[in-house]
């Protein structure tokens, strides 16, 4: 006697896969308090950066001032062109957000993409290792369903516990602590997307070295050496070859975008600025690929 899937019956496996990963964190006091201890974090952090870089602000700005009294004015045309060159150090007004939020992005984005491939590597090898998956499918999930169930459902997490509660929170104590704010809530968004794009590449990077090898050394090792050491690498790589394509195709550099964005100066028509975005999603969707492939093939 043999069992045919239908379409309907595909589709209820991935409903009834995608309600059981999200209920792994949905239905637990987890989410909020991950939530709740990122937002302490990173708005510590962010109270402590505002108070301790307003006087470095104040510096800067007394400073160009004192530069611009003391140079005539031939040679002060001739620095205000060279700033708007990035040749010398602009004499335009800092502002403290402009200062700040391109700091706790770039340190946010290092710290919770280094803790969640811990917590990815610890959920899928639990799951290995108490049979979980094998039980999955032996209920009529197939493999395609959870794995799509799976990178959906522990993204939704993440988008929720370490990038929407947290950095909202912070958006509101930059509009509350700020002297000045550039920034608008539409580049802000924009970024912390980037940044959510970022998490997402770790996140199949992980899923696809767990069941590509088996080791968790390796889905470990890899993904964190790749995250602290990529950018130096490839930019080591990009020197040795003569180009900058390598950076631009590496995802692990798209973080190198958070300050541009922020400040609304970013060209889209750049390839520099464009490629690196497009290659982490297209990193992504290639490692989850690879993924669904080698757990096709896994015996489980």
């Amino acid at each position: 006697m043999t069992t045919t899937i239908t379409p309907q019956s595909a589709g209820s496996g991935f409903s009834q896969s995608f309600k059981r990963e999200t209920r792994k964190w949905r239905r637990t006091s987890r989410w909020y308090k991950q939530a709740v201890l990122w937002t302490i974090l990173f708005g510590i952090l962010a109270f402590l950066f505002y108070t301790l870089l307003a006087p470095v602000s104040w510096l800067i700005n007394m400073m160009n001032e004192v530069y611009a009294f003391v140079s005539d004015p031939s040679a002060m045309a001739l620095v205000r062109t060279l700033s708007r060159q990035g040749n010398v150090v602009p004499s335009v007004q800092f502002s403290s957000a402009s200062l700040v939020l391109p700091l706790i992005f770039a340190a946010a984005y290092t710290i919770i993409a280094q803790a969640l491939i811990v917590v990815f590597n610890s959920q899928f090898f639990e799951e290995l290792n108490r049979g979980t998956l094998k039980w999955s499918f032996s209920r009529a999930i197939t493999r395609g369903a959870y794995s799509i169930s799976k990178a959906l459902a522990d993204n939704l997490g993440t988008l929720i516990m370490t990038v929407l509660i947290p950095f909202g929170v912070i958006f509101i104590i930059t509009l509350a602590a700020a002297k000045e704010n550039t920034i608008t809530p539409l580049n802000y968004l924009a970024t912390a997307v980037l940044m959510m794009l970022g998490f997402v590449f770790w996140h199949a990077l992980v899923m696809a070295l767990i069941f590509v090898t088996r080791r968790r050394a390796l889905s470990f090792g890899i993904p964190v050496l790749l995250l602290l050491l990529g950018g130096p690498l490839s930019r080591m790589l990009d020197g040795a070859l003569n180009t900058t394509l390598i950076s631009q195709l590496s995802p692990w550099t798209s973080r190198n975008l958070f300050t541009s964005m922020l400040n609304g100066t970013l060209d889209f028509g750049d390839s520099a600025v464009i490629i690196p975005i497009l290659a982490t999603a297209a990193w992504a969707i290639l490692l989850y690929l690879i993924a669904w492939l080698a757990l096709r093939k896994a015996d489980i």
